[in-house]
């Protein structure tokens, strides 16, 4: 299983070494705006992956850049991105299944990915990890490693393409511990605990995660 931000900027050397990786499904949680602005050119060569349908939601109403364009400040920003998480674990509840299932049902490796490979692949992310069995503080800790990533001049570049403040910019290009935890917490509110929503949402049975372990797992 692979993780990854947009594929749109993959060079001919980048897609000679994806295809050692033997992936033979692609599972794309951004949203049709997402797609059309920075679209995937996977060559259709043999043995290219399926690009798998997903029930990925509507474009939002209020982007990441339009929230940088009014001039929104790091608080402003860090609300915004709560409020991300707070909706995606409902939202991308249909895409998570089918990915989960891809997965189960794929003899060979399955790449996911969203745009910046932090938020919505965070969190899928961190739900694998979970029914894994790998504990809390480890996901969290794996999830934070996305801001190791998170360079001044990607800050600085964000800031002045949207005309926003950089430190809301670094928000935005960045994860914070609150986020990952205010998912779990919304899923246990919303669907009485992390089994239930797993079971209800996700489709995935006990069975199901001896399959995942058996599966991922060495």
């Amino acid at each position: 299983v692979y993780r990854s931000g947009q594929l749109s900027r993959l060079t001919e050397s980048d897609y000679r070494q994806l295809a050692q990786l033997h992936i033979a499904a692609v599972c794309d949680f951004r949203r049709s705006d997402e797609k059309q602005s920075s679209p995937t050119r996977w060559p259709a060569t043999p043995g290219a992956p399926e690009f798998v349908t997903l029930a990925n939601p509507a474009p939002e109403k209020r982007s990441a850049t339009d929230l940088l364009a009014s001039g929104a400040d790091a608080a402003e920003a860090s609300r915004y991105l709560l409020d991300v998480y707070e909706k995606t674990v409902t939202t991308y509840a249909p895409s998570f299944k089918t990915t989960f299932r891809r997965i189960l049902d794929s003899d060979d490796a399955v790449l996911y990915h969203c745009s910046a490979g932090k938020d919505r692949t965070g969190i899928f992310t961190a739900l694998l990890l979970t029914f894994l069995g790998v504990p809390r503080a480890t996901v969290v800790e794996d999830y934070l490693r996305s801001n190791a990533v998170v360079t001044d001049e990607q800050v600085e570049a964000m800031a002045k393409r949207t005309k926003g403040q950089p430190a809301a910019a670094r928000i935005i290009l960045s994860v914070d511990a609150s986020y990952l935890q205010l998912a779990f917490a919304t899923i246990d509110r919303q669907y009485g605990s992390l089994d239930a929503y797993r079971r209800s949402q996700l489709g995935l049975s006990d069975p199901d995660v001896a399959r995942l372990k058996a599966r991922l797992l060495e």
